[in-house]
């Protein structure tokens, strides 16, 4: 008797019968092997859809108000007036503030916006200027990030 190997040992050859070691294709899966495989039409023109989107943007009609980036509509600039008793809330989880890229100062404040305080405990607590806490806060009011009560 001949020697066996490692490999016999853990994975003996066993005979196996050809067309049972077959993949089991339900006929719903796949195809006749003899016809060729539907293809759907879109539900729109795709010469069309890739004439459009080829094509340069137009500027906007004259006499349609412009706004400066960032800001969608015309009532943003028309802000709440900031002062020292205003009481700014956050428009976001707290959680949601670490995927800004905010500057110290914006952290500073905004650990200490709860909609409760005001915006001279806020500047007291943080150890900032009210000049620069409000021209900070007013900034985060029109990028959504703070709303006032």
């Amino acid at each position: 008797m001949g020697r066996i190997s490692r490999h016999e040992r853990y994975f003996p050859r066993y005979p196996f019968d050809e067309l049972a070691m077959k993949v089991n294709r339900s006929p719903a899966a796949s195809p006749p092997a003899d016809t060729d495989p539907a293809t759907v039409r879109p539900p729109f023109d795709p010469a069309e859809f890739a004439r459009e989107s080829e094509r340069t943007t137009i500027p906007p009609p004259p006499g349609l108000p412009s706004y400066a980036p960032g800001v969608s509509s015309g009532t943003m600039d028309a802000l709440v007036p900031v002062g020292g008793a205003t009481v700014p809330a956050l428009a976001v989880a707290l959680d949601d503030l670490e995927w800004f890229d905010l500057p110290p100062i914006a952290r500073r404040v905004l650990r200490h916006v709860d909609g409760v305080a005001s915006m001279d405990g806020i500047c007291s607590k943080s150890g900032d200027s009210l000049d620069d806490a409000i021209s900070l806060v007013e900034q985060l009011a029109r990028d959504g990030l703070v709303s006032f009560r």
